[in-house]
């Protein structure tokens, strides 16, 4: 390996949480192990676009948990790695979050249905640190295998009001305020211009501020090619990529009456029904390689099997580009 890890397959698995009800699990809540004995910063930009639920559909809900809908949910996010030891890694991670035309619908016991419009909603979200520790199965080994551990700390906006002036309750908050543990197993095998990798990755969600948004579980398998640009003084390979998915969280637990959650201390807290997921997606990508130094990943995700618990709105695709740099 020697170092020669792309930083573009940071990218292939930043797709962690997406959970139209969570704004906080929208962003990068584990990260994958960034290779090589330099260190290195990451800047990434995802985008999930949903299938809102019309006015129409809203008024027709079933059930005595609210449902939310979203058009889309987007996240900014500043990935840092630094190499301490030849097989030890430190990463940090800072994402910015924001989510656009954001509603509720509650039916209340006369069975009349309110529908609350949160417009848009944005803020910071939770830091994550992690340290991983990588295997090789010898000197000049084609095979590399990385564990990391780490938390995803409260450090988050928890307070924001949304463009209409309303404050968000808590899951739709960029901040969940809870310590949250991840864990996460990377492989790779690459020969000279071909990659194959493993990843499974798990999060253990805790309960703060009476929420808990869930715990998550990733697994991604996933291939690249690089075609070599004799030609070029800049570009030195062009990137193809392709990758299989499995994206699943667990429902999330508030108080019945969760709106007032930022200010009441102590409430029981119950599974919220239209919460809860699994996702199948097939991602397709490609990008350049400028030198060794930098790279621009580009990469589309689309679902082609979604287990929605509940009444939630349906994934259409992701975007995420990135822009990785060797320091």
């Amino acid at each position: 390996m020697k170092g020669n890890i792309f930083l573009t397959l940071v990218l292939s698995h930043f797709s962690l949480s997406v959970a139209s009800q969570c704004l906080n699990s929208c962003g990068c809540d584990l990260l994958p192990p960034v290779s090589g004995h330099r260190a290195a910063t990451q800047l990434t930009y995802q985008s999930n676009i949903y299938k809102p639920f019309s006015s129409e559909e809203l008024t027709h809900i079933t059930g005595n948990d609210p449902v939310y809908s979203v058009r889309s949910q987007h996240s900014i996010q500043l990935l840092i790695s630094v190499p301490l030891r030849e097989n030890i890694v430190i990463q940090a991670a800072f994402p910015f979050l924001f989510s656009m035309d954001n509603l509720e619908a509650f039916k209340h016991a006369d069975e009349q249905v309110h529908i609350t419009a949160f417009g848009n909603i944005s803020g910071f979200g939770d830091a994550t640190v992690q340290a991983g520790y990588r295997f090789f199965s010898n000197a000049d080994s084609c095979f590399e295998l990385t564990l990391l551990a780490g938390i995803k700390m409260p450090t988050g906006q928890r307070e924001q009001f949304s463009s209409d002036g309303l404050l968000a309750p808590l899951h739709l908050q960029a901040g969940s305020g809870s310590w949250d543990p991840l864990l996460q197993l990377w492989s790779e095998y690459q020969n000279k211009h071909h990659r194959i990798n493993f990843r499974i990755a798990f999060r253990k969600a805790t309960t703060a501020l009476n929420h808990n948004m869930g715990s998550s579980l990733h697994l991604s398998l996933t291939t690249l090619r690089a075609f070599r640009i004799p030609t070029s003084q800049s570009i030195r390979n062009v990137l193809l990529q392709g990758g299989m998915y499995l994206l699943a969280q667990q429902r999330m637990s508030m108080p019945p009456y969760h709106h007032l959650s930022h200010a009441v201390a102590e409430q029981q807290l119950y599974p919220f029904s239209n919460s809860g997921h699994m996702r199948l997606m097939a991602a397709v990508g490609t990008g350049l390689q400028f030198r060794d130094e930098v790279r621009l990943p580009v990469q589309v995700l689309f679902p082609f099997y979604q287990r929605l618990q509940g009444q939630q709105v349906s994934l259409r695709w992701q975007l995420q580009i990135g822009l990785d740099v060797k320091l």
